[in-house]
């Protein structure tokens, strides 16, 4: 296992804000698991061979799915899609979100731990708003980085919240850029004072869908304006850039 102590760098940050990676322990999902034992969590079918680390969905279905596996967009900062956005990633992505099928958000967490793991100080999954988190119940992007944090033994970061926009997906390309302008910002406290860093602190971003990039281009500009040597880099599970 690796080590998940903290680097010197990470002393950037609150500790308030930083969740360790740590197993999951959630009543319902461990129910949900124990029950899927043995099946693929995609078609349903029992099988002893499944595609590790996770091990939750059958060869098969692992080689159908489209996989990416490449930099689909510049924003400034390394950006790795592990997918494409088309089917039956696209369905997978819907139910988590918008029908709280919360056991495929394994399948999704199986997509990112096939990227290589990154060389960073923490993992800082791509918030919702809190009107939205209230309306929905759970934050997906963060339930999947939860499942990534324990593999990879990475720490979550929190320090940044979202206030309620447009929904991207109703905007054009040129509106989405500009729709999350200013969306992003630091929760009080949530960055120290860089004094006795031995290094630039490392993020990593996780998103579970790109398009035009508007989302982890304002996060980004929200982190490196309070933080300018920051090393950023982002990770998500599916891209639709063409």
């Amino acid at each position: 296992m690796m080590n998940a102590t903290p680097s010197p760098a990470l002393q950037r940050m609150n500790s308030r804000f930083l969740s360790p990676a740590k197993p999951i322990r959630h009543r319902t999902f461990t129910r949900l698991m124990q029950r899927l034992a043995g099946h693929c969590a995609l078609c349903g079918q029992f099988t002893s061979i499944r595609i590790p680390p996770l091990e939750v969905i059958c060869q098969p279905c692992h080689d159908d799915l489209p996989w990416k596996m490449g930099d689909p967009m510049d924003l400034g900062f390394p950006v790795q899609a592990a997918l494409d956005y088309l089917w039956p990633v696209n369905t997978i992505v819907s139910a988590l979100k918008y029908q709280s099928r919360l056991h495929v958000r394994t399948v999704l967490a199986h997509a990112l731990l096939q990227l290589p793991r990154p060389d960073v100080d923490a993992l800082l999954p791509v918030p919702v708003s809190t009107e939205r988190l209230r309306d929905r119940g759970f934050d997906q992007v963060d339930l999947v980085a939860q499942v990534v944090s324990e593999h990879w033994q990475l720490p979550v970061w929190r320090g940044v919240s979202r206030e309620e926009r447009q929904r991207q997906q109703t905007l054009n390309r040129s509106a989405r850029m500009t729709n999350l302008q200013g969306a992003f910002y630091l929760q009080p406290n949530a960055l120290r004072p860089a004094t006795g860093a031995d290094a630039p602190l490392k993020l990593l971003l996780l998103d579970d869908v790109l398009t035009t990039g508007a989302t982890l281009k304002n996060l980004a500009d929200c982190l490196v304006i309070h933080c300018p040597d920051m090393e950023l880099s982002a990770y998500v599970v599916a891209s639709g850039h063409q």
